[in-house]
């Protein structure tokens, strides 16, 4: 995509946020599912050069969004790496949170338990390092991951 200046995804529309330069030039905002850093970021951590790569002109300090490329982004059809259903890109995060064929990983502090999230919740449900002083598991119902101090 020609319109977007992006060194960390030139041959993807880039993910979430999109940001603007005054004269209209896109810049993405948020690293994509691969990591990494955002164009965006790159340019206002390096102090010498907090300019728009395509006019050349000082990226305002305060950020402007591009609404109209963030909703046409997220309108473009995406598919799910882990099950194969087609949704839209808006769509993509919420599902693979949720998907039964992500990667997940037990809640407890101290557990190693890698799986499907399918299969998460039958793996907390009978999970010893999920038993807290007062006898609660991962799996039981009103304890959740703040309680195992994530933060979530």
């Amino acid at each position: 995509m020609d319109v977007f200046w992006c060194a960390t995804f030139a041959a993807d529309a880039p993910w979430g946020r999109i940001l603007q330069c005054s004269n209209g030039h896109l810049l993405c905002s948020e690293a994509g599912p691969e990591g990494g850093e955002s164009c965006s970021s790159q340019l206002r951590s390096s102090r010498q050069n907090n300019n728009c790569p395509v006019c050349r002109q000082t990226l305002p300090d305060d950020e402007i969004r591009a609404l109209s490329a963030e909703q046409s982004i997220a309108a473009l059809p995406a598919k799910c790496v882990y099950c194969s259903v087609d949704m839209t890109r808006g769509d993509m995060k919420r599902h693979v949170l949720a998907c039964p064929l992500a990667p997940a990983r037990c809640v407890a502090e101290g557990c190693r338990w890698t799986g499907l999230q399918e299969k998460r919740a039958a793996h907390e449900g009978t999970c010893v390092w999920g038993r807290g002083l007062l006898g609660f598991r991962c799996g039981d119902k009103g304890f959740g991951v703040k309680d195992l101090g994530f933060g979530v």
